[in-house]
């Protein structure tokens, strides 16, 4: 252990400035809190929100601008599979800046900080990945313990907690925890530090009851055989959970071999058995579909209206036992789909006839403006206002049989889509839920030509006391953009293969993610198991090749805009999702393109200065889609240009897009005219004054509106504003940080 201590000295001539001062992260980035188990006899007295307030200033310099947003106290009854009850706190700075903490609120640990925002200034120069490692471990001694300390590991000694999805370069580094020589991978800190080397994310997670004896029954090479018995799975992956690129790559998917919760990963080195990710014996399932139909999808560009989602409606409930009449549409909502274009649903309302189905309530069948079915919701479900005890249940398994029953009336055209997850609970969560009045609820998952579709399932609830379904919810529009594999996929052993050849076999200790077995066990122990340990990531199913997810991470950072003029903006269009980087570039003074224009003013429109409110209507009239005859629905961009046209940052005139041709100043000037919401005006030239001398007369309303908000694009010169010139990304990323800034302004 001496060569650990060794490790933590701090590197004399790093400045405080380095090591002290925090900045933002990415909004939005999971870092779960997570738990720490009280030992017997530690203290039991909680912190009152003074102290709290105190302990956190005491922890983390928070900046004087910064002001105490809230203060919550969460106690460990709420989430019965973490021990312990915590404080949240949070403070808000200037443009969004935000810090977060959480401790525990009996012994005061910091279990969580994060801090975003771009309230600080540039720097110039990127911090090594020397003073960097250095400002993590300056953190950790401020907030963890010299014992603490001692067991760690080196940072990022086993290739895990490396990926960090940002548009700037950050080191994410992970100190795993080593008890009686033997790795605890799951127990350690995570921290984070930006390119200006300040601490942006730090998590904690130690187990502090007794550890498992240390003496595995199992030998090293008794182990590796045992895990000849266990395999990867074939699932589609979102491209953006291995990539961290959530803009270029959302509902994008790779076909790959990974291992998933259910399947057989470890093994148990006291007993011999394959486990799985929640700690429970496993073996490796094949997934079955319900059925064999497949449904046929609708073109996006083919809407159907309220009256033809009626007669859908009339069909569905004809494969309902008994009888029901209409009582016609009960309201209609809207959402984005996964390309930005609106996606209309209508209820509809059912009531048994009168002498039939007298113990079935009225329901609700929900109708999709593409002509699929949504969903199905009773009255019961939609009238409980909090539930009552249920003092006499039907069982799991009769829940169970009615809501696969159900399943299978409802969307017998997608059978072949559609797998149930079993997954019963312990009798001590099934005997919570009552006491609370809650239904069951059980997971149905998606399938692509018999793949499983990752973190794609919908929920069935089942009264937990008559037994009835009440309820089914099954949108899964990202899942249309699955693009089928072409090319023959590897087989499982030379996927298994690619893995080892990253990795070794390792006696670690492991412990069950609460998060991921709560239904299962209230309270998880650690295991010691024989595991695979190295780098993480996936195994593409086509090429056989490795995919690392540390290395995906390293080329999601700008190298290319360090002395850029347009510095700050552009790292404020990457930071807000504007624009992404790819392979390290974001190319700032590349000439933009129409479509890329329109593809940077989707992203924009997703902040809440620019939303229109109408895009999330509930009006009845059905969408109409406006067609370009170049951007069809097939078009990469057909969404991005739907999007634009709704919230009119597009006018709906002309018939072609063109949108690989290069965007104009005065085009980008009419589109940024009409986010601010100043579309009426921009036919009536005659009520302007001229801003510029060389504009024609419908370009004068646009850019004079823009002039007189105190909005110049970048390029602009005395008395001329040249609006056939062309935009560069950096100008376009000048402009929207300026109107940003003026619609804070207006709030």
């Amino acid at each position: 252990m001496n060569i650990r201590k060794k490790s933590w000295m701090i590197t004399a001539g790093v400045t405080s400035a380095i090591l002290l001062v925090p900045a933002f992260s990415t909004p939005g980035l999971p870092f779960a809190v997570t738990s720490t188990v009280h030992a017997a006899g530690q203290q039991t007295k909680e912190l009152s929100k003074e102290e709290a307030i105190q302990r956190v200033q005491k922890l983390i310099s928070i900046p004087s601008q910064f002001k105490l947003e809230r203060a919550n106290y969460q106690g460990a009854e709420r989430y019965a599979f973490l021990s312990e009850s915590t404080w949240n706190l949070s403070w808000s700075g200037e443009r969004d800046a935000g810090i977060y903490v959480t401790i525990d609120a009996i012994t005061g640990k910091l279990l969580q900080y994060s801090r975003y925002g771009d309230e600080s200034v540039s720097s110039a120069k990127k911090v090594s990945e020397e003073a960097a490692l250095e400002a993590a471990k300056k953190f950790l001694e401020d907030v963890t313990s010299d014992q603490e300390r001692e067991k760690l590991s080196d940072a990022n000694e086993y290739g895990i907690g490396l990926s960090y999805s940002a548009g700037f370069v950050h080191h994410p580094y992970y100190f795993a925890r080593i008890e009686n020589d033997i790795p605890f991978l799951e127990n350690g800190f995570r921290v984070v530090v930006d390119e200006k080397g300040e601490v942006v994310q730090f998590s904690r997670n130690w187990y502090e009851d007794t550890l498992p004896d240390a003496k595995p029954v199992l030998s090293l090479e008794e182990a590796e055989e045992k895990m000849s018995g266990a395999a990867p799975s074939l699932v589609y992956k979102s491209t953006s959970s291995i990539t961290g690129n959530y803009l270029d790559d959302r509902y994008q998917y790779q076909l790959v071999y990974q291992y998933s919760t259910t399947d057989p990963q470890f093994v148990d080195a006291m007993s011999g058995d394959l486990i799985n990710a929640q700690g429970k014996a496993a073996k490796a399932e094949k997934i079955e579909p319900l059925g064999t139909a497949i449904s046929q999808k609708q073109q996006l560009d083919k809407l159907i209206t309220k009256e033809e989602a009626q007669l859908i409606a009339d069909k569905v409930v004809k494969k309902l036992p008994g009888s029901y009449r209409s009582d016609g549409n009960r309201g209609s909502g809207a959402s984005s789909g996964p390309d930005g274009v609106e996606r209309r649903r209508w209820d509809f309302e059912y009531s048994p006839l009168q002498g039939e189905n007298k113990d079935q309530n009225t329901f609700e069948i929900i109708i999709g403006d593409r002509g699929e079915l949504v969903g199905y919701e009773s009255s019961q479900r939609m009238g409980r206002f909090g539930g009552a005890k249920i003092e006499k249940a039907v069982s799991w398994e009769q829940a169970e049989k009615n809501a696969i029953q159900l399943v299978k009336t409802l969307y017998a055209d997608r059978l072949g889509e559609i797998y149930y997850q079993p997954q019963k609970p312990t009798e001590s969560f099934i005997q919570e839920q009552l006491e609370k009045g809650e239904p069951y609820s059980l997971s149905f998952g998606w399938l692509k030509n018999g793949v499983p579709v990752e973190n794609s399932f919908f929920h069935v609830e089942v009264s937990a006391a008559t037994g009835v379904v009440e309820y089914i919810r099954t949108d899964n529009y990202e899942n249309e953009k699955i693009q089928s594999a072409t090319n023959e996929i590897v087989d499982v052993e030379k996927a298994k293969q690619a893995e080892q050849d990253q990795k070794k076999m390792m006696l670690t200790y492991y412990q069950p993610d609460p998060y991921i077995s709560y239904r299962l066990e209230q309270k998880q122990q650690p295991i010691l198991v024989y595991r695979y340990v190295g780098d993480a990531g996936v195994v593409d199913a086509v090429s056989g090749e490795w995919i690392s997810y540390a290395e995906q991470s390293k080329s999601q950072g700008p190298q290319d805009i360090g002395d850029h003029p347009q510095k700050e903006a552009l790292e404020l269009a990457i930071r807000y999702g504007f624009m992404t980087v790819t392979d390290g570039k974001l190319e700032p003074d590349k000439e933009l393109t129409r479509g890329e224009a329109a593809q940077i003013m989707a992203r924009a429109l997703d902040r809440v200065e620019f939303r229109s409110r109408s895009y999330f209507g509930f009006s009845d009239e059905p969408v109409q889609l406006f067609s370009f005859s170049d951007v069809d629905a097939k078009h990469p961009l057909f969404g991005v240009i739907q999007k634009n046209l709704q919230h009119g940052v597009i006018a709906k005139e002309g018939q072609r897009f063109e949108p690989d041709k290069l965007i104009t100043r005065a085009q980008l000037a009419d589109m940024a005219a009409r986010m601010l919401g100043y579309g009426d005006l921009l036919n009536k030239p005659e009520i302007f004054v001229p801003s510029y001398s060389d504009l024609q007369k419908n370009q004068i309303p646009a850019v004079t509106l823009l002039h007189a908000e105190g909005i110049v694009i970048p390029g602009s010169s005395a008395g001329k504003f040249d609006p056939e010139g062309s935009v560069t990304k950096a100008e376009i990323a000048q402009l929207l940080k300026a109107l940003l800034d003026l619609q804070k302004q207006k709030q």
